[in-house]
């Protein structure tokens, strides 16, 4: 994959303007996505988050101008089956810029499964903050006498403050203070606390875990194994947060619907060497539910935006292969694995 001078350019702007983790996002939408979130600051709420808005149900009628297949699956027609499927995935792999990769993929609907190198430990950046979230979630919801606008210390950042700039923002202080509030508490053991829901390669601190590992924290978030329903709409909720995020990496191999709803957190650091360019999502779209995680460590600065456009791509060819009812609009429409 080459990079073209004026994406050279996009990305040393965006060296100068970010820091070695998470990049910084465009201003939050000023309606508040939950209703936990009083008008008035420090006025008190009911201690449980209540989405206000879940995402709408794709249908028919919600997407006019789709071109669908009369198939029920590309995945035998199109993609040649699982093995196919895999192969295709593998090819792209094999031609990433640099580094090691990794790719997890589920399909929640027909039980398909492929593994590139997932169970390899690798960094995963601020991919790993979903967990975190899912433990501070467990715990709150583990004591209902703490407000949700109540926080770590006194009149500073109240908990859904922190939560939001963790996950829409992939704030670094705001994961250090649930991190540390959530290690700080009696009878948890952060670390065995994620490994007891199944991934057992995981912990978050020293950060290390694999692209299964987090797969399966994302299937049982989304199957409800971990949270109440409120608890686990809220954070997809947060995880569906329009952001400038949503246009790269998975996001970008998905059409106009399905990338509205896909719920993802990326993760990216290039400190001491990691070169790690990732993005984990659960997308669902029209009877289409799969798991999907691409996890790279040592990839070289230089190949950033390569980096990005490789996940983009793996996310186009699992959309085109596993949705039950390919909906690509018909101006983007691109078939199959080997367009």
């Amino acid at each position: 994959m080459k990079v073209s001078p004026g994406v050279a350019l996009v990305v040393l702007m965006l060296a100068a303007c970010l820091g070695p983790g998470e990049g910084r996002v465009a201003p939050l939408p000023t309606t508040p996505l939950f209703r936990a979130s009083p008008s008035s600051a420090g006025a008190e709420t009911a201690n449980r988050p209540t989405a206000e808005v879940s995402p709408a149900k794709a249908g028919p009628e919600a997407t006019p101008g789709v071109l669908k297949l009369s198939s029920p699956s590309a995945l035998d027609t199109v993609c040649g089956g699982p093995a196919g499927l895999k192969s295709s995935l593998q090819r792209l792999v094999s031609g990433a810029p640099s580094g090691e990769w990794a790719v997890y993929l589920h399909d929640l609907r027909g039980g398909t499964v492929v593994s590139i190198n997932a169970d390899q430990p690798m960094h995963p950046a601020s991919t790993i903050k979903v967990a975190i979230a899912i433990a501070f979630l467990r715990w709150f919801e583990a004591h209902p006498e703490v407000k949700w606008t109540s926080g770590p210390i006194p009149h500073q950042r109240s908990f859904e403050q922190l939560m939001r700039a963790m996950i829409v923002v992939s704030e670094e202080d705001a994961t250090a203070s649930l991190t540390d509030f959530l290690m700080d508490q009696k009878r948890i053991d952060l670390n065995r606390e994620v490994q007891s829901w199944g991934a057992a390669e995981t912990s978050v601190v020293p950060r290390r875990s694999t692209a299964r590992d987090l797969g399966l924290i994302l299937e049982r978030l989304a199957s409800g194994d971990l949270l109440s329903e409120a608890g686990t709409d809220y954070l997809l909720a947060l995880m569906r947060t329009p952001t400038p995020s949503k246009q790269t990496r998975l996001g970008a191999g998905l059409p106009p619907g399905p990338q509205d709803l896909l719920a993802h957190k990326t993760g990216t650091t290039f400190q001491a060497g990691l070169g790690v360019v990732a993005d984990t999502g659960l997308v669902q779209w029209q009877g289409t539910s799969y798991v999907i995680v691409v996890l790279s460590s040592h990839v070289q600065w230089v190949d950033y935006a390569a980096a990005q456009d490789l996940i983009a791509e793996i996310s186009r060819v699992a959309f085109a292969c596993l949705a039950p009812e390919t909906a690509w609009p018909a101006s983007s429409r691109r078939g199959g694995p080997n367009p």
